[in-house]
Parts: structure tokens; sequence; C-alpha cells
């Protein structure tokens, strides 16, 4: 039995999820426990609250996990303790919190797991590729969207442009993450520009009035992405996977947006995904084939 966490936004759950994908036997049912959004449900000055979102992929070989499976590895209750002590060798709870892979051979000793953090590397399920791109497929869209897609699909270079701000904003986030600026856009572009020619941009971004006053558009063409927003946020990332090429955030859901895509154009990533002296490997992050951009 294999139980993922969840916590954090859509880009970070289907990582939690496919973590556990990564270790599980192909038809493997994986436990969620989404508890966290029920006892989280609020936002706070430093916190926004979010909202299980993988409700929306119906191929997933998963189910909620219910309140038992859960509480014998996370429980407090004296019982619970007694019988988790007993039971030890057959429960593992894995608390990894920090950005750097590990591997699962060396830190997975029990029949049992209970996997509990970001785990944001592809390193965990690149071997079940397919498998993954199969299971996150999206609901069809909207006649609104099936129209921009079909923009991407016709663009001999549509490019996935995507910028994060929003809860980036936030002061104590901001010092984590921080906010990507537009010279590592404008390097991308310049890339993509030099070796293609032509190229048909579109802007995602949680603040779209910014990026119309600030994404500098001269000689480029280019369509911003509006109204996908809340609980239809998803279908940005699955107009993302239409595009040929693409220029990440340092945010987990135009990550996926790149990884899902079968196009097979150039993904550029940033080197500072998060704020320095934050302590990270941009290679467990960033997959081999991607581009990583220094800019200043």
């Amino acid at each position: 039995m294999i139980v993922a966490k969840l916590y954090g936004g859509l880009g970070n759950q289907m990582f939690q999820y496919s973590a556990a994908r990564g270790l599980a036997k192909p038809n493997e049912t994986v436990y969620l426990d989404t508890k966290f959004y029920t006892e989280n449900a609020k936002d706070t000055e430093s916190f926004i609250a979010r909202s299980y979102e993988l409700h929306i992929f119906k191929n997933l070989k998963s189910s909620r996990a219910s309140g038992l499976r859960y509480a014998i590895f996370t429980g407090k209750s004296f019982l619970i303790k007694a019988i988790r002590a007993r039971l030890k060798p057959l429960f593992q709870h894995l608390h990894h919190q920090g950005t750097g892979y590990i591997s699962f051979t060396e830190y997975v000793k029990s029949q049992h797991l209970y996997l509990d953090g970001y785990f944001q590397s592809e390193k965990y399920f690149s071997d079940k590729r397919q498998a993954i791109l199969s299971e996150f497929e999206f609901p069809p869209l909207d006649e609104d969207n099936k129209l921009i897609a079909s923009k991407m699909l016709s663009a001999e270079n549509a490019v996935n442009f995507h910028i994060r701000r929003g809860d980036y904003l936030i002061p104590n986030i901001n010092s984590i993450h921080g906010i990507l600026p537009l010279s590592y856009y404008h390097k991308a572009l310049d890339i993509l520009k030099s070796r293609y020619g032509h190229l048909v941009v579109f802007v995602f971004s949680d603040d779209v009035p910014w990026a119309k006053k600030n994404v500098n558009t001269d000689g480029l063409e280019v369509i911003f992405i509006e109204r996908n927003s809340a609980e239809h946020s998803w279908k940005d990332m699955a107009l993302m996977t239409y595009c040929k090429h693409h220029i990440i955030a340092n945010s987990s859901f135009s990550w996926w947006g790149a990884w899902l895509s079968t196009r097979r154009g150039d993904v550029f990533a940033p080197y500072n995904w998060f704020v320095p002296p934050f302590e990270f490997d941009i290679n467990d992050i960033v997959p081999s084939q991607w581009t990583v951009l220094r800019y200043e």
C-alpha cells in the first residue's frame, strides 16, 4: 500500500501522485491523503488555501485514503501508536521536505509507505512516462479553448510563455520563490527566434493585466490567454501541452505543461528556481533534455 499526502496546487499534487505512481506496481491503486485541504481551507496573510484538483483526471489509478489508511502512519492515539510500534517493519512514513532528489531504492525500506513531500523531480517517475501521460489526460476543453488549441497546433512554432506572479508576491513566499525577471523570458525568446524565425507566443499568467503592460511584444505575434481562472485554471495547463516550445516559470504548473507536451520542441527553465541562498540542485528539478538559462 502506498499513500501520498497531497498539498499545494495542481502542479504539486501531480508531482506527489507521480512519485507514488513511480513506486507502485502497474495496476496498483495509489491512495491519496487529502485531509490537508479541509484542515487548511482559509486564506491568511501568508498562505493561499488550495483544494484537491486531481479529480479532473479520470484515468488515475487512485482512491481517496480512508481515515485508517493514513492514521496508521500518522495517528497519535495510544492505540494507533501501539499498533504502529508492533508492525513497525511493515509501515514507513517517508517525510522529505527538501528540494533534492532522494533515491527510493535507498530510502524505502517497508512494504507499506506514506509519502510526505514535494518530490519535484521526474527522476521519481521518468521510466513510467507513457503511463503517466495516459493517466494525466485532461477533460475535453470548451469551445473557446478548443479554438486556442487549434491555433497552437496550426502554428509551426507555438511558444508557451508562462509568467507566475499571484501568490509569489506574498512576502514570505516571494522570499523563497521570487519573481522571474523579464530578461529571462527575452533571452529565451531571442534563442528561439534565432533558431526558428517566426514564433507565435501564447502568454499564460495569473496576472494577465501586468503581462499585457510589461511584456515586450514588438515584432512578435502574441496571444494572451485569459478567463481560465479558479476551478478552470487546469485549462491553461492543458493548453500549454499543445505548444511546441516552452518558456516555463519557476513553477510546477508550467513544468507540467511542458513535460506533458508531446510536440518535442525546446524547453527553457530558469536557473534560479528558488531565491538564493535557498539550497537546491536545478538538475534534480529540470529534466536533462531541457535548457537551463542563467540571466541577469
